[in-house]
């Protein structure tokens, strides 16, 4: 056995024992302390605040991303509507201020987000501000559209409104190779969209309902969202992107400016007598730490060819997954 492997083998071991030992110790702490409940460090400022919700990457569902190929990005869907409801439940937030850099999502999680935020907004009457990054298209767009003021980065890409589903025929490849799909079903709609298999038009057209159904329900969102008449906002929902400028020249924004002067701007709503606080207690978590320090060393932690082949296959089959997708490619 090579020293490296022995000694990954030790510092695995001795990791083990010490996460062990520390949990233990946690959960009687817990129990001796604060009953059963949860160990939970608040840092939340006692004054007013703004709490800052950051909607970076794609907007998915960690169930949703378990049954479609893909990957959020490092957007935490279960994270984002717990701080949402966290900030509900506090007297000392005045308002969420959304950091959007996201090119869109899953229609399911981007629809279910937007309703948190309108839940935010009638339980407390607070407002709630956006900011657009680098890009805010789609799905992006979408969850805006519960926010009170839009601003964006002068270099801000956005709009994009619209619905995608794609998927992939591989009919030509497959008989190329020798591969021939069959499915045993009950009705001859239900394996379509099967990879091995070529859409019919009757099945097209079932998918494109489906696509119109959701085109009509974002764009009616826009409509309310920035009090703009469906007809116009049709006219601006043919998919396309735009830059900060034309999406202010057509009343899809509200203003452009950096970030740290829409902060100022926002300090000045309230007097200067507000901050802002983003939680990231998950990001400062002890154990995430620890494993993180232990993955640095692990001679074991190396990614092999078929790691990476598989995470540019991932990339690719996200934009064919057969979903409906508030989505653009950044």
């Amino acid at each position: 056995m090579k020293i490296k492997q022995l000694a990954g083998i030790i510092i695995a071991g001795l990791v083990f024992m010490l996460v062990s030992v520390t949990g233990v110790f946690v959960n009687q702490y817990t129990k001796d302390n604060l009953g059963n409940k949860a160990l939970e460090i608040v840092d939340r400022p006692v004054t007013d605040y703004i709490g800052v919700i950051k909607i970076e990457g794609t907007i998915m569902s960690e169930e949703t991303e378990s049954l479609i190929l893909g990957s959020t990005e490092g957007y935490v869907h279960s994270q984002v509507m717990e701080d949402i409801d966290t900030y509900m439940n506090d007297k000392a937030n005045k308002a969420i201020l959304l950091y959007i850099n996201s090119p869109g999502g899953v229609v399911y999680d981007v629809d279910e987000l937007y309703l948190r935020l309108l839940d935010y907004k009638e339980s407390t009457g607070r407002p709630i501000y956006a900011y657009f990054a680098q890009y805010a298209c789609s799905g992006g767009y979408y969850a805006a559209m519960a926010a009170d003021e839009i601003y964006a980065n002068r270099n801000t890409v956005t709009g994009s409104i619209g619905v995608v589903m794609s998927m992939y025929d591989m009919t030509g490849l497959f008989e190329k190779i020798g591969i021939r799909e069959v499915d045993i079903v009950s009705g001859d709609n239900k394996a379509m969209g099967s990879s091995g298999l070529t859409l019919t038009e009757e099945q097209i057209g079932i998918y494109q309902s489906q696509i119109d159904e959701s085109y009509e329900q974002f764009t009616s969102i826009v409509s309310e969202g920035r009090n703009m008449d469906i007809e116009k906002v049709k006219q601006l929902s043919d998919g396309r992107t735009y830059t900060a400028k034309q999406a202010l020249d057509n009343s899809l924004i509200d203003g452009i400016c950096r970030y740290d002067e829409y902060v100022n701007i926002l300090k000045e709503k309230y007097n200067n007598d507000i901050v802002l606080y983003e939680n990231e207690k998950d990001k400062d978590d002890f154990y995430s730490k620890l494993f993180g320090s232990f993955a640095s060393i692990n001679p074991f932690n190396k990614k092999s060819e078929y790691d990476e082949i598989k995470n540019e296959l991932n990339k690719m089959l996200q934009s064919g997954n057969g979903v409906l997708m508030y989505y653009a490619e950044p």
